[in-house]
């Protein structure tokens, strides 16, 4: 483990124990022998604690979304276009898509589309922000915020100031959105009273923005390809206080801001789990020589290790990575974590030429104990000889934000989704 400093972090739950001892150690002198008690009381305090949190942590980092029932196929979605790059749901199962022409495909329950043309150069990223509206961002800087009017026509605002592709974006839940992109820039975007959108500049860096998360309170999270982690913290002030962390195991392609104050960091070939102290400084544990790492809500990862056999591993609050008894089927040849928390896997078999694929949700409960929906998905056409392709290939995806996904299979999509939906 590596430890790397910063300043003024508040002392997290996690590691006042911690800060008790060394606050004891600091107290202690050469001729203050009285204080020996003190530290021993401690130390067997601390050690207490620790057997409970032990005890407790299966349960405490569990997702923490709401367990959901029900998980079907809701509807087909009809045709869509071809060149789909982002996708997401809103909660009253609407379907947006965006497509590298610039298209946006709004899809409704009642299965009618609404073709909006907007985006020079391409769709970049989509975000669900409500029922009635969406965040779309182009491959041109410009960001545009959808909102529907009357019930059937979808008006715009377009938000100007990056120069570049934008290709995160994060709403909040008080309405402000959160954009990163290939100028380095982060910015928070403010609708004022009259719909007029002011932009502030939280920071800008050299290199661009890979990834991006925001927690609940306001703390932006987020990494660039220059291996550096980027940590905004808002103050009670209005300002901000930025801290900069080095990645040992190179960029990030994903963090994940955890409600214990832990942050996850990695890739496809490694995770990160990284610990505050209250002296300012940051814990970072590595987990490394992963293959197809995937990040939980709850800061859990799904990955395979070098005889590419899956399994889920969480860090416990001392550093220490534990695996846990979980594994997919074996005939799995594509897992997806859902923003839900849930795995999907998708497996499958050649049948007199044809392409059987299977699906299946697998629940992780509170208790540890695990759920099942299982699904028959459909008959592809025959795997061309000597492509080299793998079948994950011919099922390309896309995750909703509210715990659903779409597959898109010869022009035809399906949309997935639990019985009630929930924002993450």
């Amino acid at each position: 483990m590596s430890c790397q400093t910063r300043q003024n972090i508040p002392s997290p739950d996690a590691t006042w124990r911690a800060a008790s001892l060394d606050r004891a150690h600091c107290l202690l002198s050469a001729g203050d022998q009285s204080l020996i008690s003190v530290m021993q009381t401690l130390s067997i305090l601390a050690a207490q604690l620790q057997s409970i949190s032990s005890f407790f942590a299966g349960s405490l980092r569990r997702p923490y979304l709401p367990q959901r029932e029900n998980f079907e196929e809701r509807r087909k979605l009809g045709p869509v276009p071809g060149t789909i790059t982002c996708a997401d749901g809103l909660p009253n199962q609407t379907a947006c898509f965006g497509c590298a022409d610039g298209t946006i495909l709004v899809i409704t329950p009642d299965r009618s589309e609404h073709k909006l043309l907007l985006h020079a150069g391409g769709v970049a990223a989509l975000r669900a922000i409500d029922e009635r509206s969406f965040v779309s961002s182009g491959k041109n800087g410009t960001i545009l915020v959808w909102q529907r009017v009357n019930g059937q026509r979808w008006s715009a605002r377009c938000l100007q100031g990056h120069n570049g592709a934008v290709r995160l974006i994060e709403p909040l839940r008080d309405g402000r959105i959160v954009s990163a992109g290939e100028d380095g820039t982060i910015r928070l975007w403010e609708c004022g009273p009259i719909s007029d959108w002011s932009c502030k500049i939280i920071r800008s860096e050299n290199d661009p923005i890979c990834s991006l998360s925001v927690s609940p309170a306001g703390r932006i999270i987020a990494a660039t390809r220059g291996q550096l982690l980027l940590i905004s913290t808002p103050e009670s002030d209005s300002s901000w206080r930025h801290e900069r962390l080095s990645c040992s195991a190179g960029p990030a392609t994903f963090v994940r801001d955890l409600p214990d104050g832990r942050i996850l960091s990695g890739n496809s070939g490694a995770a990160s789990m990284w610990t505050p102290r209250w002296d300012g400084s940051w814990i970072e544990s590595p987990l490394p020589h992963l293959q197809h790492a995937q990040p939980f809500p709850d800061g859990r990862v799904l990955c395979a290790d070098e005889h590419l056999h899956f399994g889920i591993w969480r860090c416990s609050a001392n550093g220490d990575w534990q695996q846990d008894t979980w594994s997919p089927s074996s005939s799995s040849f594509k897992l997806t974590v859902l923003a839900g928390g849930e795995v999907l896997e998708q497996f499958g078999y050649l049948d007199e030429g044809d392409w059987i694929e299977l699906m299946k949700v697998t629940q992780f409960k509170p208790d540890g104990s695990t759920r099942h929906y299982t699904s028959y998905w459909g008959r592809g056409q025959e795997l061309p000889q000597g492509s080299g392709k793998s079948p994950e290939e011919y099922d390309p995806g896309f995750l909703l934000s509210d715990g659903g996904f779409v597959l898109l299979k010869d022009s035809e999509a399906l949309y997935y989704n639990w019985e009630n939906p929930c924002q993450s």
